[in-house]
C-alpha cells in the first residue's frame, strides 16, 4: 500500500509541476506579449501623432500661413519624433526613426519646402501605417498565447484528478482485494481450515502472518478445549447417578451418560420441565424450577409406577453470585425402595409366623384334650353304634387338627439345622394337609403322583419349607390366570441323578426374558405388598444346601414345572425309573 501512495505522490508531483511550469511560462509568454502589445500601441499613437503633426504642418504651409504658426508647428513634430526615440535602438524601426528625424532637421532648416515636407509626410504616413500593423500583429500574438494557458492550465487540473481517479480506483480495486482476502481467511478460520501467506503480499504479508500465527494459537487452545470438554464429558459419564445442565429457562444444556440412558434421549435444547417433570412423571411443578426462582437447593422423591428417582437441583451461579442456570442430579432408588419394602414384608411375615406359632400353641390345648376324652370314650363298651361312629369321626378330625398344629409349629419353629433320613413321600402329605383347603377353596385341583423314592439326608422342617413355597409359587400363577381347569400336580420317584421332587402347573409359564432371573433374592413379578420375591430364592438355596439342584423349565402344553433333585441316603442304590420323568 505505502509502494502506491508514493507512486501517486511522485505522479501528482510530476504532473503538478509539468502542468503548473507549462503554466506559468504561458503566463510569462502573455505577459511579455501584453507588454509589447501595450508598447506597439504606444509606440502607434506617437506615430499616429507625429503622422497628424506632419499632415497639419503641410495643410498651414499650403494655406500660407506665417512663419511664427509654421515654427510652433515645427518644434511640435520635432518634440513628438524625440519622444520615439527611447522605443526603438535596433533594426529597420531604429532606421526608420533615424530617417525621419533626420527628414525633420531637413525641413526646420530647409524652410519648410514642399519637396522635404512631402517625403516627411509619407514616412510618418508609412510609419504610421507599420505602428497600426505591429499593434494588430502584437495583439494575434497576445491571443494566441491567452488562448494555449486556459486549456494548458485546465488540461493539467483535469489529468491531475484523472491520475487521482485511476489511482483511487486501483487502491479502492486492492483494498477490496485484501478485503475478501481477509474475509476469506477469516471464515476458513472460522471453520478450522488451513490459510496461506500468499493470499497476502507487499505491506500485507503481515497481515498475513498474523493470520497465520492467529490460526496456529486458535488450534492449540481448540485442541486444549476440546480435551478439556471430552475429559469433562468423561467425568461426567462416570457418575451413577443422572445429570443435566441447564440454563436460567430451565433449557438442558447438558446432560451425561445415565440420564440418556434412562429416559433414551439426551434431551439437549428441550426444557427439563417437559421433559422430565410433566411428560414423564406428570407433575405440574418441577424442581429445577423452583431452585433457579429461589437459588437455593431442592430435594425431591419423584415416582410413576413402579419407578422411584430422588431427585436433587442446586442453582448454577456466577462469579458475581447471578444464577444463570442450574444442575438436576437424579438416582433411581426403585430397587432400594423395592428391597425396603419387601423387608418389611418378610418382617411382617416372620412376625406373622410368630403370631400363628403362638396361636398354634393355645389352639393345641383344647385339641389335646378333645383328643383325649374321645380317644377314652372310644374305649368304653357301653356305647352304641351310632355314638361310636360319631366318636370316631370326633377323634379323627381332632387328630388331623392336632397334626397341622404340629406341622404349624415346626414350620414356624426356628431351631438349628439337622441332618436325618426324611421320607419326601412323608413330607409332601404333611405340607399338603397345611395348604389343602387353601388350594381348593381357590379351585385349584391338586394331583399327586408319589413313587415312595428313598429316604434322603436332610432336615425334614426345610425340605417341608421347599414343598410349601413350590406349591405356593404355583397357587398365585394359577391364580394370575383366569381358566376353568386349575391343576398342580405334586410328583416324587427316582432317577440317575438321585430322587426328585416335581411341582408343575398348568398355570402361563414364565416369559423367557426373566427365566433366569426367578432364583435371585427380591426378584418377583407380582405387586409390592403380594409377595417378597424371596421364595423361591430361600427354596433355591435349601436345595443347593442339601447337595441337591433345583430345575425349571416351561412345559410345551402350558405352564412351568420345577424339579429338585436330592441325592440319597448314603447306603442307598438309586435305580433308574423308567415309569416317571
Amino acid at each position: 500500500m505505502k509502494r502506491y501512495v508514493l507512486l501517486l505522490i511522485v505522479l501528482f508531483t510530476i504532473v503538478s509541476v509539468s502542468g503548473f511550469g507549462l503554466s506559468w511560462y504561458a503566463l510569462s509568454e502573455l505577459h511579455s506579449a501584453l507588454n509589447t502589445m501595450v508598447e506597439a500601441g504606444k509606440s502607434a499613437g506617437l506615430r499616429d501623432r507625429l503622422y497628424i503633426a506632419v499632415e497639419q504642418l503641410r495643410r498651414l504651409k499650403l494655406q500660407g500661413v506665417d512663419d511664427a504658426t509654421l515654427k510652433r508647428q515645427y518644434e511640435s513634430i520635432k518634440a513628438i519624433s524625440g519622444n520615439c526615440k527611447g522605443c526603438h535602438h535596433t533594426g529597420e524601426a531604429l532606421s526608420d526613426l533615424t530617417e525621419i528625424t533626420a527628414l525633420v532637421e531637413e525641413v526646420g532648416k530647409g524652410g519648410f519646402q514642399d519637396e522635404l515636407l512631402g517625403s516627411l509626410w509619407k514616412l510618418t504616413r508609412d510609419a504610421s501605417q507599420e505602428g497600426q500593423t505591429l499593434m494588430e500583429d502584437r495583439s494575434r500574438r497576445a491571443e494566441r498565447i491567452s488562448s494555449i494557458i486556459i486549456p494548458l492550465f485546465f488540461g493539467t487540473v483535469f489529468l491531475i484528478f484523472l491520475i487521482l481517479i485511476l489511482f483511487s480506483i486501483l487502491v479502492l480495486v486492492k483494498i477490496q482485494s485484501t478485503i475478501e482476502n481477509l474475509l476469506s481467511a477469516t471464515r476458513r478460520i472460522g471453520a478450522g481450515e488451513e490459510t496461506s501467506n500468499l493470499e497476502f503480499t507487499g505491506e500485507f504479508k503481515q497481515v498475513g502472518d498474523a493470520f497465520s500465527a492467529l490460526q496456529r494459537e486458535l488450534k492449540i487452545k481448540e485442541e486444549k478445549l476440546l480435551n478439556w470438554s471430552r475429559h469433562w464429558q468423561e467425568t461426567f459419564d462416570s457418575i451413577d447417578e443422572m445429570m443435566a445442565v441447564t440454563d436460567a429457562e430451565g433449557s438442558i444444556v447438558q446432560t451425561n451418560r445415565a440420564f440418556k440412558e434412562h429416559f433414551g434421549t439426551s434431551g439437549e435444547g428441550e426444557s427439563l420441565y417437559d421433559l422430565v417433570c410433566r411428560e414423564y412423571f406428570e407433575l405440574e411443578d418441577c424442581p429445577i424450577q423452583e431452585t433457579i426462582k429461589t437459588g437455593k437447593p431442592v430435594k425431591r422423591l419423584l415416582e410413576k409406577g413402579q419407578t422411584v428417582i430422588s431427585v436433587s437441583t442446586y442453582p448454577l451461579k456466577s462469579n458475581a453470585g447471578l444464577i444463570h442456570g442450574g444442575i438436576w442430579v437424579g438416582k433411581d432408588i426403585s430397587k432400594e425402595r423395592e428391597m425396603e419394602e419387601r423387608a418389611l414384608q418378610s418382617e411382617k411375615l416372620v412376625a406373622l409366623g410368630e403370631l400363628v406359632a403362638g396361636i398354634a400353641h393355645e389352639l393345641n390345648n383344647p385339641l389335646s384334650v378333645s383328643l383325649g376324652y374321645s380317644e377314652i370314650l372310644l374305649e368304653r363298651k357301653d356305647i352304641s353304634d351310632e355314638d361310636r361312629r360319631k366318636l370316631e369321626k370326633i377323634f379323627s378330625a381332632t387328630k388331623r387338627a392336632s397334626n397341622i398344629i404340629k406341622n404349624l409349629l415346626e414350620f414356624a419353629r426356628k431351631q438349628p439345622l439337622r441332618e436325618e433320613p426324611c421320607q419326601i413321600d412323608d413330607i409332601v402329605e404333611r405340607m399338603v394337609d397345611l395348604l389343602i383347603y387353601e388350594l381348593r377353596s381357590s379351585g385349584i385341583e391338586l394331583r399327586m403322583d408319589l413313587g415312595a423314592p428313598p429316604p434322603v439326608m436332610g432336615d425334614p422342617v426345610q425340605l417341608g419349607q421347599v414343598v410349601i413355597n413350590l406349591l405356593k409359587n404355583a397357587q398365585d400363577a394359577l391364580g394370575e390366570r383366569e381358566q376353568e381347569e386349575k391343576v398342580i400336580t405334586i410328583e416324587t420317584g427316582e432317577r440317575t441323578e438321585g430322587v426328585y421332587l416335581s411341582v408343575s402347573d398348568n398355570g402361563p409359564g414364565i416369559p423367557e426374558e426373566i427365566l433366569s432371573r426367578i432364583f435371585e433374592p427380591f426378584f418377583t413379578t407380582k405387586d409390592v405388598g403380594k409377595g417378597t420375591g424371596l421364595g423361591l430364592s430361600i427354596t433355591y438355596s435349601i436345595v443347593k444346601g442339601h447337595g441337591g439342584e433345583l430345575i425349571v423349565e416351561n412345559l410345551p402344553e402350558g405352564g412351568v414345572e420345577f424339579t429338585a433333585i436330592f441325592p440319597p441316603e448314603r447306603g442307598e442304590t438309586v435305580e433308574e425309573d423308567t415309569g416317571n420323568r
